[in-house]
C-alpha cells in the first residue's frame, strides 16, 4: 500500500503529521478520480470541492517551513503571474457574473500544482498511475452502457450531464484519453511479470483504443498520430538501448487488432437499436455537421484575435467570451464559450501578457527535460500526456473540466525538475501561498452560500413556488457568481406585472453584464409590456446589435417596434433583416445546431409575418420561406420525437 513521504523536520503533531502526510495525498487521489467520473468535473458542485480542498492543503503549504523542493524560479513566476493576472482580469471584467469559477480553478490549480512538487514521490506517482488507470476503465465501461443504450451518436465515456439532452461531450472526453492512455500504457509496463501479462495490456489498451474512435473525433486522431510519432522520437533518443523493436511491433499490432474488433463489435451491437455514425461521412466531412467544424473555428479564431486587439492587456474577463463574441458573429448560431484555442482564450479573455505566461510555463519545463541527459519512463509518458492535451487544446479547449485540467496541473508539476541553482525564497514563496490560499477559501465559503440558496431558488422557480424563490434569490444577493439570477429575478416580477421591479432586476443584470444581449432583450420586453415603446426600442435595439444571429425573438421585438415607431429605419435595416431570416432558414433545413428543435422557427415565422405587412411588395417571399422552415422544422421535431428512447432514462 502507498505511503507518502513525511516531512519528519515539520514540527507538528502525530495527528497533524498524519492528517498532511496521508490524508492529503490519498484524498487528492480520490478527487482526480471523482472529477473524472463526475461528468468530467464540469459542474459548479466540482468547482467548489476542487476550490475548498486546495484552500486547505495551501494553507498547510503555507506553514510549513521545510522547504526543501521549491521550484526554479522561472517557472514560479510563470505560475504565479498567470494567476495574478487571471484575478486583475476578473477584477476589470465587462461579464462580472461569470468568470468567478475560471478564477477559482486557476487558484486552486497552482495551489496543488505547488503542492504536488513538494510531495509528489516516486510512490506517489505510481498510485496517481494506477487512480487514472482505474478511473479510466470505470468511465470507460460506463460508456460503453451509454452508448449502447442511450440515443447519444458518439462515445463520450463519464463526460455528460443526464439532466440536459445537448450536454454530451465526445471530444472532451477524447481529450481525456489523449492524457490518460500514456499513463495507462506506463501502469501496465510496470505490472510484475505473469503468464497473462502481454495479453492484458494489449486488451486493455485495445478497448481504450476502441473507446477513442468511437467519439469519431478527428482533431483527437490527429494529435494521438502526433503523440505516437513523438514518442517513438523520445524512445529513439533516451531510451534506445532499452528498446526491444520485435515486443514493441507485436504489441502495437496486437492492440490494433484488438481496438478494431471492439470497434466494431460495440458499433454492431448499437445498429440493432440506434443509428451509428458513418466512418467514411465523418472523414470526408459529409455528417450532419458538414465542414462548419472547421469554418466555424476559423472565425473564432479570426474574431478572438478582434476581441485581443481591442482588449489587449487584460481582456474582456474570464468566461466573457461566449458574451462579447456574438457582437463579430456573421453567421447564424456559430457561437462558442471559447475560441477553440487555449492561447486565444486566455488572450482575449484574461489578456495577451497571461497567455504569454502560461506558454512560459510550458516551454521552461520542456526546456529543461530536453536539456536532461536521461530521462525516467514517468517522465517519457507523462510528457506524451501533456503534450497530447495541449495540442488538443489547440484545436478545441476542455480545460474547463476539471477531469482534465487536475490531473494536468499535477503532471505538470511532477515534469518539474527538483535540482536548480535559482529558487523562491521560502518566505515569499509561503507568503503568496497563504495569502492565495486564505483569499480562495473566504471566497469559496462565502460564494458557496449564495450558491446554495440560488439553487434551491432555481428549484422553487421550477416548481412554480414563486414565494420561496423570491426568499431564496434575496438570501443569494451580492454574490460574485451570481450568473443569471437577477434575468430569473426580473422574469418572476414581470410574470406578476410588476414592471418596475422587473425593469429595476433586469437594469442590475445590465450592470454586471453590459455584453450579454438577453439582459437588453428582457429590458425590450419588459417595456413592451409596460406600454414604453420608446424604452422598449432602444433596449431591442442594443440587443439586436449584440446577438442577432443567435436569437429570431430579439429582431422579432425590434423589427416590430421599428415598424411602427420608426418605418425608415427598418426601411434601411431591411436588407440584413432579410438576410437574417434567408439565414435562419437554411439552418432550420440542415438543422444546424438543433435549431429546428428551438424557438427560433416560432420567432421566424412571427417575424416573416412582421416583414410582410410592412412590406407587403414582398409578402409572397416572406410566407413562403416561413412555410418551408416550418415543413423542415417539423420533420426534423418529428425524427427527434420518433427516436428509440434511452433505457437508461
Amino acid at each position: 500500500m502507498y505511503e507518502p513521504q513525511t516531512c519528519s523536520q515539520v514540527s507538528f503533531t502525530p495527528m497533524k503529521q498524519l492528517l498532511f502526510s496521508r490524508l492529503a495525498p490519498a484524498a487528492l487521489l480520490v478527487l482526480v478520480a471523482f472529477f473524472v467520473l463526475w461528468k468530467g468535473g464540469k459542474s459548479v458542485d466540482a468547482t467548489w470541492i476542487l476550490a475548498l480542498f486546495a484552500g486547505a492543503i495551501g494553507c498547510h503549504l503555507a506553514f510549513d517551513r521545510n522547504q526543501s523542493k521549491v521550484m526554479p524560479l522561472s517557472v514560479w513566476w510563470s505560475a504565479i503571474l498567470f494567476t495574478l493576472f487571471t484575478i486583475v482580469s476578473f477584477l476589470l471584467s465587462t461579464t462580472k457574473n461569470y468568470g468567478l469559477d475560471e478564477v477559482l480553478h486557476t487558484v486552486s490549480f497552482l495551489i496543488i500544482f505547488t503542492w504536488t512538487h513538494q510531495n509528489a514521490s516516486d510512490a506517489f506517482k505510481i498510485v496517481f498511475g494506477k487512480v487514472l488507470a482505474v478511473a479510466t476503465l470505470l468511465a470507460s465501461g460506463f460508456g460503453v452502457l451509454l452508448y449502447l443504450l442511450q440515443p447519444v451518436t458518439r462515445f463520450v465515456g463519464s463526460f455528460f450531464d443526464y439532466r440536459f439532452h445537448t450536454d454530451y461531450w465526445p471530444n472532451a472526453w477524447a481529450e481525456y484519453l489523449l492524457l490518460a492512455w500514456p499513463l495507462l500504457l506506463w501502469t501496465l509496463l510496470r505490472k510484475e511479470q505473469s503468464k497473462w501479462r502481454h495479453a492484458q495490456l494489449v486488451l486493455i489498451m485495445g478497448f481504450v483504443g476502441a473507446v477513442a474512435l468511437l467519439t469519431y473525433s478527428r482533431g483527437a486522431l490527429l494529435t494521438f498520430a502526433t503523440q505516437i510519432v513523438i514518442l517513438l522520437i523520445l524512445l529513439v533518443w533516451k531510451k534506445r538501448q532499452e528498446l526491444r523493436p520485435r515486443i514493441v511491433v507485436m504489441r502495437s499490432l496486437g492492440i490494433v487488432l484488438v481496438a478494431c474488433l471492439f470497434f466494431a463489435g460495440i458499433n454492431l451491437v448499437r445498429s440493432h437499436v440506434y443509428p451509428i455514425e458513418s466512418i467514411t461521412a465523418k472523414a470526408s466531412f459529409r455528417s450532419a455537421e458538414g465542414t462548419s467544424s472547421i469554418s466555424e473555428r476559423s472565425s473564432f479564431f479570426r474574431q478572438s484575435l478582434t476581441l485581443i486587439s481591442e482588449r489587449p492587456l487584460f481582456g474582456y474577463g474570464p468566461y466573457s467570451f461566449r458574451f462579447v463574441q456574438p457582437k463579430l458573429q456573421t453567421v447564424v448560431l456559430a457561437t462558442s464559450d471559447h475560441p477553440h484555442n487555449v492561447f486565444l482564450k486566455f488572450a482575449a479573455e484574461r489578456g495577451i501578457a497571461t497567455a504569454f505566461f502560461f506558454l512560459f510555463l510550458l516551454l521552461f519545463i520542456a526546456w529543461s527535460l530536453l536539456r536532461a541527459e536521461t530521462i525516467n519512463w514517468f517522465t517519457l509518458f507523462g510528457s506524451i500526456s501533456v503534450l497530447g492535451v495541449l495540442l488538443h487544446n489547440l484545436l478545441d479547449y476542455n480545460l474547463q473540466f476539471i477531469g482534465i485540467a487536475l490531473p494536468l496541473w499535477m503532471l505538470l508539476s511532477m515534469l518539474v525538475p527538483r535540482t536548480s541553482v535559482e529558487r523562491v525564497q521560502p518566505l515569499f514563496y509561503r507568503l503568496i501561498i497563504g495569502s492565495l490560499s486564505v483569499l480562495l477559501l473566504i471566497v469559496s465559503l462565502t460564494e458557496g452560500y449564495g450558491l446554495l440558496h440560488s439553487s434551491r431558488a432555481r428549484h422553487a422557480m421550477k416548481e412554480k413556488n414563486i414565494g420561496v424563490s423570491e426568499q431564496e434569490f434575496s438570501k443569494a444577493e451580492g454574490a460574485l457568481f451570481s450568473r443569471d439570477d437577477w434575468l430569473s429575478r426580473s422574469l418572476i416580477a414581470l410574470s406578476g406585472e410588476d414592471f418596475q421591479t422587473a425593469e429595476s432586476r433586469a437594469e442590475q443584470y445590465t450592470i454586471l453584464n453590459n455584453e450579454d444581449a438577453r439582459g437588453f432583450r428582457l429590458l425590450g420586453d419588459i417595456y413592451l409590456a409596460w406600454g414604453q415603446k420608446r424604452d422598449a426600442l432602444r433596449a431591442y435595439e442594443k440587443a439586436y446589435y449584440r446577438s442577432s444571429r443567435n436569437d429570431l425573438g430579439i429582431a422579432r421585438g425590434y423589427a416590430t417596434l421599428l415598424r411602427t415607431e420608426e418605418p425608415q429605419k427598418l426601411r434601411d435595416l431591411k436588407p440584413d433583416l432579410d438576410q437574417l431570416i434567408a439565414d435562419f432558414a437554411a439552418a432550420i433545413q440542415s438543422n444546424s445546431h438543433f435549431v429546428a428543435l428551438s424557438k427560433n422557427v416560432e420567432e421566424l415565422e412571427a417575424l416573416t409575418i412582421v416583414m410582410a405587412r410592412a412590406f407587403p411588395e414582398d409578402a409572397t417571399f416572406y410566407r413562403f420561406t416561413a412555410t418551408v422552415a416550418r415543413e423542415n422544422a417539423d420533420k426534423e421535431r418529428a425524427v427527434y420525437t420518433a427516436r428509440p428512447a434511452g433505457l437508461l432514462w
